[in-house]
């Protein structure tokens, strides 16, 4: 898949009311893959996952740690079962709890 060509993968959202809301489907790809992500603050969904990767607070915080990444990501990346408990089921189960 495209995937494998990709050593770190981004989600470098803009600070928009949009983002803010938005729910980025790239985001549960990037987690699939093992990849490390580093990603902006700028969508509020994105903060839910901080255990699974790299939230930089600025522009050149987002450039360092995408740096660090890229310098030899075999170290950043996820080990198989990092998932484990991260499910559809699960999270259509919090979102009804939260209803």
């Amino acid at each position: 898949t495209w995937m494998r060509g990709i050593d770190v993968a981004l989600i470098p959202y803009a600070d928009t009311k949009l983002n803010r809301a938005c729910s980025p489907m790239r985001l549960f790809d990037h987690l699939a893959s093992g990849k490390p992500i580093v990603s902006t603050s700028a969508c509020d969904q994105v903060s839910e996952y901080d255990a699974f990767l790299d939230r930089a607070s600025d522009q050149q915080e987002f450039v360092d740690r995408v740096r660090d990444r890229c310098v030899d990501p075999g170290k950043w990346a996820r080990t198989a079962g990092f998932l484990e408990g991260l499910t559809w089921e699960n999270r259509a189960r919090f979102i009804a709890s939260q209803l």
